[in-house]
């Protein structure tokens, strides 16, 4: 369809019936390859764009010299078109595609934010939490997770999927609600369906395929995932300030709460331990470490070293 409407306006031109736009069009194809302007080519040095130029006028006049009567003025419009056409194709294959440009938002610790994206579909940060999203969104629905936790709520599109890149891992929709759980003092990844379905890769790789629900835990170390389900309430809890945990490594559980609190922990007891239970954010950072105490049936304990250090035994 293009190079069709490339012909005819050449044909009108080599006829002699173009309209000035026209003219200054088609010699503007040429010029451009010669050269600076926001044509593909660019990034040719003015030679490179030179030479080519004269290779493709050279051309044209040969072949309309060579063939004599025998070439129609259409004929010669479809010769400099397709002339025309490479000689934009070669520019394009030459010069590097423009690198996106992202807009970057960012949470402190203990801090939440909502963020609403072009298309409606939205995006909830949690506490000390980096994420990016391209700046030319509407044909490049493309969300980076740095690090940090966030819950997704897309609109569905069927044109344009919607992707989350978190790590080395990709989920990919077109319409759902899901969470992402991809803070780096972590292990591993979580990846939990409200509704809807998503698909997750690695390298292009399919790692699983979950409907609402269900879940997915991916090991950085071992490269290893997890199938599971969970309640939909616990996933996002965090945006009600409330955290959830099942048999989650106590290590974990502190690390989690240094994205919540502006508190390190370091961790001394002997034995490894699991907690289950929720953990009030809106509580003081005492407060819960007395929680934890309860949980775990007071087998730990956590001794103020300053006002940012606890060690725990």
């Amino acid at each position: 369809m293009i190079r069709s409407a490339v012909e005819k306006l050449i044909d009108r031109y080599l006829r002699g019936n173009a309209t000035p736009a026209d003219e200054t069009l088609v010699e503007q194809w040429l010029d451009s390859l010669a050269s600076e302007s926001s044509h593909p080519g660019q990034h040719l040095s003015p030679q490179e764009k030179e030479l080519l130029r004269r290779k493709m006028l050279k051309s044209i006049r040969k072949r309309t010299i060579s063939q004599g009567s025998r070439w129609k003025p259409v004929g010669i419009a479809a010769a400099v078109a397709g002339l025309l056409l490479g000689g934009y194709l070669l520019l394009r294959l030459q010069t590097p595609a423009p690198t996106p440009v992202y807009q970057v938002f960012r949470t402190g610790v203990g801090e939440q934010k909502m963020i609403l994206l072009p298309d409606s579909s939205r995006i909830w940060m949690a506490p000390n939490s980096e994420l990016q999203y391209p700046e030319r969104y509407a044909s490049m629905r493309n969300i980076i997770l740095v690090s940090g936790e966030a819950f997704f709520d897309v609109r569905p599109d069927a044109l344009h999927q919607f992707t989350v890149q978190a790590d080395s891992l990709q989920v990919a929709v077109l319409g759902t609600s899901f969470n992402v759980r991809a803070y780096r003092n972590l292990p591993g990844l979580n990846i939990a369906v409200n509704t809807g379905k998503i698909r997750v890769t690695r390298s292009g790789n399919v790692l699983g395929m979950l409907s609402a629900g269900e879940t997915m835990q991916y090991d950085r170390h071992h490269r290893a995932v997890a199938l599971g389900t969970f309640d939909p309430g616990e996933a996002s809890g965090w945006k009600n300030n409330r955290l959830y945990f099942d048999n989650t490594p106590l290590a974990e559980v502190l690390h989690m709460l240094e994205n919540y609190y502006p508190v390190k922990f370091r961790l001394q007891h002997p034995e490894p331990l699991v907690v289950s239970g929720s953990l009030n954010m809106k509580m003081k950072p005492e407060q819960v470490m007395n929680i934890l105490q309860e949980i775990t049936g007071n087998s730990i304990r956590f001794t103020k070293r300053s006002d940012q250090l606890y060690i725990v035994q």
